[in-house]
């Protein structure tokens, strides 16, 4: 009688079993996970004044008229780039 060796691992947070539900819904073939995701980390306010071709003065008027969102990390403001791209979108 032939055995296959079970491999047990404990999870000990939310990323490791986030990891491990993906891992087994795509091995049930109920999922599909591209190659390559394409995660883009949010952007600096000075990457946002280059991608809309706009000074860091009109940038902090944006964002402090609700016209672009933020997040803080720290003391560093970041903007999620599709909420640049939706921006440009509805200019």
């Amino acid at each position: 009688m032939d055995k296959e060796a079970i491999q047990v691992h404990y999870i000990t947070s939310k990323e490791g079993l986030k990891a491990a539900l993906i891992e087994a819904l795509s091995e049930l073939n109920l999922i599909q996970i591209p190659d390559h995701p394409e995660v883009k980390p949010p952007a600096t306010r000075q990457e946002a004044c280059k991608f809309l071709n706009i000074s860091l003065p009109t940038l902090d008027t944006l964002i402090k008229s609700n016209q672009i969102p933020c997040f803080s990390i720290g003391r560093q403001v970041r903007i999620r780039w599709c909420d640049l791209e939706l921006y440009v979108n509805q200019k």
